[in-house]
C-alpha cells in the first residue's frame, strides 16, 4: 500500500487515511495547491507534499534560482534520515514508490555537500568529496573541476578524479578540452552524448573511445567561478534530471569557493592590520627609545671629553635605564607575536608562562600566588586571562615597577583575580578620561562575565587591578 505524508508534520500515513495519525491534521481541510514536483494536490498550509514528500515552498538557500528550485525538491528529511541510517549502498526502492521519490532518493546524495560548505576553507577536500559523491549517481568515470583566477579570470585545473596518471597524452587531451571556457561564457550546461562524434572533443575521443561528456558552471548568483566536467563511458545522452543535479552541485561548489576566498581575504586583511599596528608601536616606543639612547650616549661622550665626569655618569645612568625599558618592550613584542594558547582548564599554567617569558626576563620580581579552591569556570577563563595580560602589559609599559604580584584566590562565594605592582601609579580619573591603558576593555570583559571590576592607583603608590567573579549557586 502506498504511503501519504502529512503536510503539517511530515509523518508517513496510509494512503486511505483521512487524517494524520500523529498530529491529527486532516488531509482535505485546507485549500489545495499542486506539488511542483509530482503535481498532486495538497493542503496549501502544508510544508510537504503528502504523495512524494517534496517541499511545497523552496527554502532560502542563497543559491541562484535555478539551483534553489532544484535543491528544494530533493530535500526530503525522511529519505535523508533513512540514507544516513544505512551507510552501505541503499536497497532498491519498492516498486510501489512514486517515480519522483525514487529520483529524490538519488538526489539526497548531494545534501552532505550542502551541509559541509562551512568547511570550505579546505577547497581540495570539498572538490574531492563532491566528485566522489557525483560519480556513483551518474555513473561517471572521469571528472575534473576548473576554477577561475580572481585576478586574470583564466580557468585553472583545481581537482581531478579518474584521470589516467600514466597516460600523459590521454590526460592532456581531456584536460585541454576547450569546452569549460565556452560554458563560462554562455553560463549554461553543455552536453555531448558521444565525444567521438563531436569535432570539439574528437582528439580525446580518438584516444579513449566513446564517452559522454557534460560540463556545468560553478557559480554564485550571476558570478561564474569555474566549471565541473564529467565523462562516463558509452555513448549515452544526459538526462535533464542528471544535468540539473550537476548544475546544483556547481552552485554548491560556488558557495564553497566564495566562502574560502572570503576567509582568505579576511585573513590577509587581519595580517595587514597587525603589521600596521606593530609598525606603529615600534615607531612610538622602540624607535623613540633607540633614538634617546643615541642622544644620551653622544652627550655622555661629550661630557667625558670635556672632563665633566659627573654629567657623563648621569647620562650613562639614564642610558642604562632607557636600555632596560627598551629590552622590556622588546620582550613584550616577542610575546605578543607568539601568544600562548589558553588550553581549557589551564589558566594558572598560562599565567605562569607569561610571567616567565616577559616579566622575569625583564628583571622584574614577578610571582603568581594561588589560594583556596579555584575551580575556575571554563567559560570565564579566557576573559580572566586577557584581563590579566592587559594589566601586566600596562604595568610593564607605564609603571616602571620592580615587583608584580598576580594572585588567584578562591572562596566559597567568589573567585578573585588580582594584579598589583609597586610602580609609579597614576590618577585614575585622568586615565579614564584619556581612554587609554585598556581600562575600558578590562571593565567590559569583567561586566560580560558578571564580575566586579575594581581599580586602585595613586601617583607614586603603585596600581592594583582586581576582578571578583561570584560563584554560581545551584
Amino acid at each position: 500500500m502506498s504511503a501519504l505524508y502529512c503536510s503539517q508534520c511530515g509523518t508517513r500515513n496510509r494512503s486511505n487515511d483521512n487524517a494524520c495519525h500523529e498530529c491529527g491534521a486532516r488531509f482535505a481541510d485546507h485549500a489545495q495547491v499542486d506539488c511542483p514536483l509530482c503535481g498532486i494536490a495538497n493542503p496549501r498550509a502544508g510544508a510537504f507534499c503528502f504523495s512524494c514528500g517534496a517541499h511545497l515552498l523552496p527554502p532560502q538557500t542563497g543559491l541562484n534560482r535555478r539551483a534553489e528550485n532544484f535543491l528544494f525538491r530533493a530535500n526530503i528529511l525522511q529519505l535523508i534520515a533513512a540514507d544516513d541510517a544505512q551507510p552501505s549502498s541503499p536497497a532498491a526502492p519498492p516498486a510501489s514508490e512514486p517515480r519522483a521519490v525514487q529520483r529524490i532518493r538519488e538526489l539526497s546524495a548531494i545534501f552532505p555537500m550542502a551541509t559541509k560548505i562551512k568547511d570550505a576553507a579546505d577547497l581540495q577536500t570539498v572538490f574531492s568529496n563532491s566528485l566522489a559523491r557525483i560519480f556513483p549517481i551518474v555513473g561517471a568515470d572521469i571528472g575534473f573541476i576548473h576554477v577561475r583566477d580572481k585576478s586574470s579570470a583564466r580557468l585553472t585545473l583545481a581537482a581531478t578524479r579518474g584521470l589516467p596518471r600514466d597516460l600523459a597524452e590521454i590526460k592532456a587531451a581531456l584536460v585541454e578540452i576547450k569546452l569549460p571556457a565556452q560554458v563560462v561564457e554562455t553560463r549554461e550546461p553543455l552536453t555531448i552524448s558521444d565525444i567521438t562524434q563531436d569535432a570539439r572533443t574528437a582528439r580525446a575521443g580518438k584516444l579513449i573511445g566513446a564517452f559522454s561528456y557534460v560540463c556545468v558552471p560553478v557559480s554564485v548568483g550571476e558570478n561564474i567561478l569555474g566549471t565541473v566536467s564529467i565523462l562516463r563511458e558509452g555513448a549515452r545522452a544526459w538526462s535533464d534530471h542528471e544535468v540539473e543535479m550537476l548544475f546544483t552541485t556547481g552552485a554548491l561548489l560556488g558557495i564553497a569557493i566564495e566562502t574560502a576566498r572570503g576567509l582568505e581575504d579576511a585573513t590577509h586583511a587581519a595580517i595587514l592590520q597587525e603589521r600596521t599596528r606593530l609598525a606603529h608601536d615600534l615607531h612610538d616606543s622602540l624607535t623613540q627609545s633607540l633614538y634617546s639612547q643615541t642622544l644620551l650616549a653622544s652627550a655622555a661622550r661629550r661630557f667625558a671629553e670635556a672632563g665633566d665626569l659627573d654629567k657623563a655618569t648621569a647620562n650613562l645612568m639614564d642610558l642604562s635605564q632607557v636600555s632596560q625599558d627598551t629590552l622590556k618592550e622588546m620582550r613584550l613584542f616577542v610575546y605578543e607575536l607568539r601568544p600562548p594558547t589558553l588550553e581549557k582548564g589551564k589558566l594558572v599554567e598560562a599565567l605562569e608562562q607569561r610571567l616567565g617569558a616577559v616579566e622575569k626576563r625583564a628583571g622584574i620580581q614577578a610571582r603568581l600566588v594561588t589560594q583556596g579552591t579555584l575551580a575556575i569556570p571554563v567559560e570565564a577563563e579566557n576573559d580572566l586571562f586577557l584581563i590579566a595580560i592587559e594589566a601586566l602589559n600596562n604595568s610593564l609599559k607605564h609603571a616602571a615597577a620592580q615587583t608584580v604580584i598576580l594572585s588567584l584566590r578562591g572562596e566559597a562565594q567568589s573567585l578573585e583575580l588580582r594584579i598589583s605592582d609597586d610602580g609609579t601609579g597614576f590618577e585614575i580619573d585622568r586615565a579614564r578620561g584619556q581612554g587609554g591603558m585598556g581600562l575600558t576593555s578590562m571593565s567590559e570583559r569583567a561586566r560580560r562575565m558578571g564580575a566586579r571590576f575594581d581599580l586602585r592607583s595613586n601617583p607614586g603608590k603603585g596600581t592594583q587591578v582586581s576582578v571578583t567573579l561570584p560563584r554560581q549557586t545551584k
